[in-house]
């Protein structure tokens, strides 16, 4: 698809344009759209100095792409630099659902999810309904009681926030995950679809790179928490380490302060320990055991075979030992040439230095999630 240029004000009021705007970007040299389960969706395009029709995106300007989507997708450039030979202009354009990070949401009294409590349908009205400004997003959730068991969880948040850190920090509590359809935001399961794609280095296979990286596993957690008394804050440590079943040669402990994950607890006078607990239980099933895997493919996309963010597929690699069932968590797609560029499968995380730090400091959005 040849991507279509449009003004700012073509999408302001929340409507998508059926007309072609401004005109086809038809000297696009390059353009790439990038989605990856941690909520990355950006596109990167280049376009010639000196183009014929003299068409060229300005700071804040829309491109419509397809991007392999039931439907084209709309973006916002961010940024352009021109290269080093000063020819062609290399423009940055987030995903439209990125606005979201500039609407308020005031701050959410904490609320029970769960049967017998708010439905996770019902929580999403109640973060809606505590939005300073009415949005032109469309929210929806697809996640029940089927999807959460018994569980009750706990949802807070404690200071206004963007939008789109309220949605992430929610869909984090209910185990569940955030799906962006131009305005379309969608709260649904985390259900991985085996679309019997299969991957083999005799047949389409074209480059993979498999990294084991062994250096963001630790052993388990030093929980600790904060109460004040007479206006003074005390540190209380949970008393033990939460240690995991991974397999080093020693243990790597890291602090964690249960104000990163909870609201509520600990900023009490007196804290319910049975809740600590609870809480103290919910991270230790978050603690990994195993080494982070990635793997980066470029293959040849089979028509009517294609491959999506979240899709499991078969890979077989036999000169390297290779022979699974993995998820997708990253797809690079080419916009002019119609198919995926490469995808990345296997786990994203965040970095241990990240973790250190987020484990020394108070979160915007509080959570506190319970087991029922």
């Amino acid at each position: 698809m040849i991507p279509v240029l449009y003004d700012p004000l073509d999408i302001g009021d929340g409507s998508l344009p059926q007309h072609l705007g401004k005109g086809l970007l038809t000297k696009t040299t390059e353009c790439t759209v990038t989605m990856d389960a941690n909520y990355t969706f950006d596109m990167t395009l280049q376009i010639p100095l000196l183009s014929q029709n003299g068409l060229l995106p300005q700071i804040y300007d829309i491109v419509k792409a397809d991007c392999g989507m039931d439907n084209p997708q709309f973006f916002e450039i961010q940024s352009v630099d021109k290269d080093t030979n000063g020819r062609m202009l290399n423009y940055y354009a987030w995903h439209i659902s990125r606005r979201m990070a500039f609407e308020v949401v005031e701050p959410v009294q904490e609320m029970s999810i769960g049967p017998s409590y708010f439905s996770p349908s019902q929580g999403l009205d109640i973060i809606r309904a505590s939005m300073k400004r009415v949005s032109n997003f469309r929210l929806h959730c697809e996640f029940t009681y089927a999807n959460m068991g018994t569980n009750r969880l706990f949802f807070s948040s404690l200071k206004p926030a963007s939008l789109l850190s309220v949605l992430t920090d929610y869909a984090e509590v209910l185990d569940a995950r955030l799906e962006f359809d131009n305005y379309d935001v969608y709260i649904r399961p985390k259900i991985d679809y085996y679309n019997g794609v299969r991957i083999t280095s005799r047949r389409n296979l074209i480059e993979l790179a498999d990294e084991i990286d062994g250096t963001e596993l630790i052993s388990g957690y030093a929980p600790y928490w904060t109460t004040k008394t007479n206006g003074m804050e005390v540190i209380t440590e949970y008393g033990e380490y939460l240690i995991s079943g991974s397999k080093l040669p020693y243990q790597r402990i890291v602090p964690y302060d249960l104000r990163a994950k909870f609201s509520g607890y600990p900023d009490d006078y007196s804290v319910d320990l049975v809740i600590i607990d609870l809480m103290v239980k919910q991270i230790m099933s978050e603690i990994g055991t195993e080494y982070i895997r990635g793997m980066n493919l470029n293959y040849h996309e089979i028509k009517g075979h294609e491959i999506h963010l979240y899709d499991t597929v078969d890979i077989y690699c036999p000169e390297i030992s290779i022979n699974e069932s993995r998820t997708v968590v990253k797809v690079t797609y080419n916009v002019l040439r119609g198919r995926n560029e490469g995808i990345q499968i296997g786990t994203l995380q965040s970095t241990l230095p990240e973790l250190i730090s987020a484990s020394s400091s108070s979160r915007e959005i509080g959570i506190k999630r319970s087991i029922g």
